[in-house]
């Protein structure tokens, strides 16, 4: 292709999908612009990409990071604290312990301190293969 183009991926973290070939085709070029409009998450193809990094793993090649990286925050889908807590306070009745299962681990134990606090319910971020029997 010649001449300019705008790419629209639905794979957020470039984790897999038609983005990882465009990713690994135009990364490298100056005149390209990856613009971010979601959360990347640590680990993720997509935080490397945006942290900086002069290099990124595609297909099992280092792909050179020439391209601008640009972010546009606050458009996640995701709730935020003040919507989740509403929802919780929502439900009939406190379960006997709530696990948080997603988001970065000083977000997730914030969160899980503010469930505590808020409606008095055994919170914590879960722990990597811990197991919960009832």
């Amino acid at each position: 292709m010649k001449g300019s183009r705008i790419i629209i991926s639905a794979s957020g973290m470039v984790t897999g999908g038609r983005i990882l070939h465009h990713m690994k085709n135009w990364l490298d070029d100056e005149s390209t612009t990856v613009l971010f409009v979601g959360y990347q998450a640590e680990g993720s193809r997509g935080r490397v990409i945006q942290s900086g990094s002069k290099e990124v793993r595609i297909f099992g090649q280092h792909v050179p990071i020439n391209a601008t990286i640009e972010t546009v925050s606050g458009l996640s889908a995701h709730g935020d604290q003040s919507e989740l807590l509403r929802w919780l306070k929502s439900c009939s009745g406190a379960p006997s312990i709530t696990k948080i299962i997603h988001g970065e681990p000083e977000a997730s134990a914030e969160f899980a301190g503010a469930v505590q606090a808020t409606l008095g319910w055994e919170a914590s971020p879960a722990e990597y293969l811990e197991t919960i029997e009832f």
